[in-house]
């Protein structure tokens, strides 16, 4: 008896987990088009991390987003300081993210900055996909100030189109740059 319940608990578990749409996103493929893939958007996000660290710490640091109408079943993050990973742009230096995800509500969750202690700020900050839409949240210019066990953390979003819209013409070759809607992130922090 312990044995078919077991048996039928796995199969339940595992049908249910059959019909999530997935549970991470990767950047968009370069030759990316909405035709192929009707159900989903863009969205276009840069970064850029700065700190006033006297000991010249350059801590790693993400930022992680989750779909908030499936129950927080897909998720995925976008480099904020990736030490494993070229800047996508100099002066200062930075990074440059395109999403393909599902349509619907999500949210940035969770600012993770890889400091002495691990540090983990919570945020509240929503944007929308649309499908068949490339939208434009900003740049996240997040800055990590007093260095020592108790920092300080400041995120500031900007519209730097103009800059991100040469990146975007580079990186994604079947989506015009003169179709992406602007909608810049605000953020919320607890």
């Amino acid at each position: 008896m312990r044995h078919h319940l077991t048996m039928a608990l796995s199969v339940l578990l595992g049908a249910g987990c059959a019909g999530n749409r997935g549970n991470t996103f990767s950047d968009a493929d370069s030759h990316y088009r909405f035709a192929e893939h009707p159900e989903q958007g863009l969205v276009i996000v840069s970064t850029r991390f700065s700190t006033d660290c006297k000991e010249g710490e350059n801590p790693s640091a993400t930022l992680k987003f989750e779909d908030s109408v499936y129950m927080h079943q897909s998720m995925g993050e976008i480099p904020v300081n990736d030490l494993h990973r070229p800047p996508d742009f100099q002066a200062p230096s930075g990074h440059f993210t395109v999403k393909a995800l599902y349509e619907g509500t999500y949210q940035f969750r969770r600012l993770s900055i890889g400091h002495i202690t691990p540090i983990n700020k919570e945020t509240r900050t929503p944007f929308e996909v649309e499908p068949g839409k490339a939208v434009y949240l900003g740049e996240i210019h997040v800055k990590l100030a007093n260095c020592g066990p108790f920092p300080t953390i400041t995120t500031v979003v900007t519209d730097q189109w103009e800059r991100d819209r040469k990146l975007f013409e580079q990186k994604m070759k079947n989506v015009p740059a003169k179709e992406v809607v602007k909608r810049l992130a605000f953020t919320q922090s607890r």
